[in-house]
This record gives structure tokens, sequence and C-alpha cells, in this order.
């Protein structure tokens, strides 16, 4: 486990290891809460993985718990450790600009064994360009402060490093609306880069990129962009909207976009059919590019001998 970078996993883990040993005593959260003399709020949030627990708060739990085996008391005690470890993320440089959701998802990110995602309208963040990146953000100026933009894509610029520059290389199944590749968000030139920085990555092996044709049904695209982050013990789903984002940890809602997923999957061209729409739409916009310059810098017209 990556402790320094991933307190948000080592919280999540922890409870779920915990909730496991109170079930296992056959306790409900309010019988621990009152043998330990702790709140009701304070169990639920422990074993939910939204706050950390002291060392002192673990030795007494399993004590009352009973847990005698080394192994299991020496995991917890390394997952309380870094769960208050603080990663780039948590300094106050990002922490006021990035939100709740967006600062957990780095953290899942980090420790994810596969990642799965469905982009119905824009290149996932994680991928963009450091030109689509600076375009796509540019379409919420105005709405957000200047500062926090500039510290987003710096994020963004960040998480891609993390994910793709790892010890141990992670599964990325990425799927694309057509409709992304048709959209020019930046101009042709941004677009162009970007293609080929989504090649470069097909060709290294970072991703499996399926597109999604314009004939498919239109009720996938009613999903809205969401990414499904395959954890070593639990499925995190994610979920964008135009001011917000969120994680979902509840199991039937994240089953429900697993399944979306597997038929949208099953609905698309082909990696290979996939890689040669990529090429072609290239050579569309690199066209484009060509003509434009012509026309603003026509050649001379050459007479008949």
């Amino acid at each position: 486990m990556t402790s320094k970078v991933a307190a948000a996993v080592a919280r999540r883990r922890m409870g779920s290891t915990l909730r496991r040993l109170r079930e296992t005593a056959m306790l409900t959260q309010g019988q621990l809460a009152e043998r330990l003399h702790w709140s009701l709020s304070k169990v639920q949030r422990i074993e939910s993985g939204h706050v950390a627990i002291s060392e002192t708060d673990l030795d007494e739990l399993l004590l009352d718990l009973k847990v005698a085996d080394p192994v299991v008391a020496e995991e917890l005690t390394a997952d309380v450790r870094a769960a208050r470890q603080r990663g780039w993320w948590s300094t106050s440089v990002y922490r006021l600009h990035l939100t709740p959701a967006t600062i957990k998802l780095c953290q899942f990110e980090t420790e994810a064994r596969r990642i799965r995602t469905f982009q119905p309208m824009m290149f996932p963040g994680v991928l963009q360009t450091r030109e689509m990146a600076e375009s796509t953000l540019d379409m919420w100026a105005g709405q957000i402060p200047a500062e926090t933009l500039t510290k987003r894509f710096e994020a963004r610029m960040r998480r891609r490093a993390q994910v793709f520059d790892r010890p141990d290389p992670l599964e990325y199944h990425l799927v694309l609306d057509e409709a992304v590749l048709l959209r020019r968000i930046g101009g042709a030139l941004t677009m162009v880069n970007q293609l080929t920085a989504l090649l470069r990555d097909i060709t290294d092996g970072r991703i499996v990129l399926r597109v999604l044709p314009l004939s498919s049904p239109a009720a996938f695209g009613l999903l809205g962009s969401f990414t499904l982050l395959t954890m070593a013990d639990e499925e995190i789903l994610y979920r964008e909207y135009w001011m917000s984002d969120q994680l979902q940890f509840d199991p039937e809602s994240v089953a429900t976009y697993h399944e979306s997923f597997e038929r949208i999957w099953q609905a698309c061209l082909s990696p290979d059919a996939s890689t040669r729409l990529l090429h072609a739409r290239t050579a569309t916009l690199l066209s484009d590019i060509d003509l434009a310059r012509l026309r603003e810098f026509p050649l001379p017209y050459a007479t008949p001998a």
C-alpha cells in the first residue's frame, strides 16, 4: 500500500475491517458505541471511512472486540497511521480549491487496480493534454474563481502522473462517445494534439479505448459521465456534474453502473476499429488546418505560359 499518498483508501479499508470485526462479535453499532462510551455517529463515521481513528482508540476497540490476531492488529495500526498522512491534495494550496470528492478521487486513483470511464461529452481530465485541460476549464470562467481554475488545472496535470507513472500499472478502460471526437474544444490544433496523445497512450499500453458510435442507443448518453474504480476489496463510483461531483460506495448504485458500463462496452467499436477512427479524425482535422492556412496565406496564382 502506498500509505503516504492514500489516506482516504486507508480510512476506507480500516473502516471496512472494523465493521467486519464488530459484526463477527455480533454487536450493533449502537452497542459498540455504548460499550466504548463513544457517540453512535463516531462509530458510523469510522466504519464508513469518513474519519480517521487514533491509535489509542484503536487499541481500546481491539481490546473490546477481543481481537488477538497480531497480523490484523498490525495491518489496522498501519492503516491508522496512513490515514493521517497528508498528500499534495491535502495541502491548503489545493484543499481550498478542489471539491471533497475530487480530493478523495485523487487518493483512490493511486490504489485502484482498474479504472473504467465512460465519457459522452469530453475527454477525461486525467487524460487531457495541457491545452485541452486549459480549454475545458475555460468553460467555467466567470462561474469559478480564476485561482480555483488554476489550481484545478495543476491538480489535473498531477493526477495523470500519479495514475499512469505507478510502479504497479493499472488497467484503464475508456469509452468515448463518437461525439467527443467531433466536438472541437479548443480548436482543431488542440484536438489534433489531444487525439495524438490518446493514440500514444493506446500504443504504449496505458489505456484500452473503445468508441461508442453515434448510431448507438441515445439512452446511453443519459447516464452522463461516470468512472468505476476497482479497489482491492470493493468498487467505487465517481460521477461528475456541471458544478459538482460525488463518490458513491453504495453497492446497489455501483452495481447498476457496473452493468451499464458492460452494456456500453459491448455496443462500442472494437479497440482496433476505434483506433482507426481516431487516426481518421486526426487526418480530417489536419486537412482542415491545412485548408485554413491556405485561405489565410493563398499561394500565388500561376498563369499558364
